[in-house]
């Protein structure tokens, strides 16, 4: 029987963050994205839903109850008090929370280049927890990726999603002892595709492309469309 994934992205549209970050809602809608596609590309037995950023926090609580999901998985960018790194929370009364949370940390924690702040009940921030680690029916976990407000780990983050979002899920497989197909990545089969249809492809069309993906578009993605 299919496992249910529920993403979630953050739905703060005022979060902004330093240099090129953009809304934290952006990036991490956007990495809800590459998260589902490396889920998919891992070829486990998933059916994978996710949130938008207009849904806001209630809508997508509602939303992921709705769908009878496995796992929530909550997407977000940290700020402030000069903080750096990757730190994730799970509901405090919940141990599997607490083993998705681990999961999620785990993987993502040693990608990142700033010293990473740990596993945490969400009781350490508010006396009643988390709202939607508390009200979401599913095993939940939220993943703070790292701070917006600090130019090092945006800057990291931005040359790293594609990485991050494969991290992730393979903590979602791990999750649910599912292995995880190591198949070309979607940058090797859009190359694939460039160098058999033009002879340009390694001199012009690829590094052209590279910038491209560099700069945030997902260019590979859309070559293998074609």
């Amino acid at each position: 029987m299919s496992k249910i994934v529920y993403l979630s992205g953050s739905t703060q549209n005022d979060n902004i963050g330093v240099a090129d970050y953009g809304t934290e809602a952006l990036r991490m809608q956007q990495l809800a994205d590459r998260v589902k596609f490396w889920i998919q590309q891992g070829q486990g037995d998933f059916i994978v839903y996710r949130n938008n950023a207009n849904m806001g926090l209630a809508g997508t609580v509602n939303d992921s109850n709705s769908k009878h999901a496995d796992v929530h998985v909550a997407l977000h960018s940290n700020a402030g008090g000069n903080g750096k790194g990757t730190e994730s929370y799970y509901y405090n009364d919940s141990n599997e929370g607490k083993r998705l949370s681990t999961l999620l940390y785990n993987n993502v924690a040693p990608i990142t280049s700033s010293p990473d702040r740990g596993i945490m009940s969400d009781r350490v921030l508010y006396s009643s927890g988390l709202y939607e680690l508390r009200e979401t029916v599913a095993v939940a976990a939220l993943i703070e990726i790292m701070f917006h407000d600090n130019v090092v780990d945006v800057v990291d983050y931005l040359s790293k999603v594609e990485q991050i979002a494969k991290a992730l899920a393979k903590a979602i497989y791990s999750y649910f002892n599912y292995p995880f197909y190591e198949g070309n990545s979607e940058k090797d089969q859009a190359i694939a595709k460039l160098v058999k249809v033009s002879s340009y492809a390694n001199s012009v069309w690829i590094p052209e492309f590279t910038k491209l993906a560099d700069r945030g578009l997902n260019i590979w993605g859309l070559i293998n469309l074609l």
